[in-house]
């Protein structure tokens, strides 16, 4: 869960910067998207513990959509745990979920 915070953080804040423009002598914010996109595209595994220390593991996976401008997301909690979402977005608003 994390993981897909800090995921949907990274995509917005690359997505704001790049509706700013570039500051000058920076990196264009545009290519930082792109790269995110691309590190995000396949799938994961995660694993973790709750705060009492009972573990959790969950797969994730990202692709590309509308041409690279969207990215879907899938989380799967695996068993015992039975949460699912699915998401998809370009890191500007609220995505999506359903499940």
């Amino acid at each position: 869960m994390l993981a897909v915070l800090a995921i949907s953080l990274q995509l917005s804040a690359a997505r704001t910067s790049a509706a700013a423009g570039p500051a000058p002598g920076t990196a264009d914010p545009g290519a930082a998207l792109a790269d995110l996109k691309k590190r995000f595209n396949g799938a994961f595994r995660c694993n973790g513990h709750f705060a009492n220390g009972r573990s959790i593991t969950s797969s994730e996976s990202f692709a590309p959509l509308l041409q690279g401008q969207w990215l879907a997301q899938e989380h799967v909690d695996d068993a015992p745990f039975s949460y699912a979402a699915q998401r998809c977005g370009d890191g500007t608003r609220t995505p999506a979920s359903s499940r």
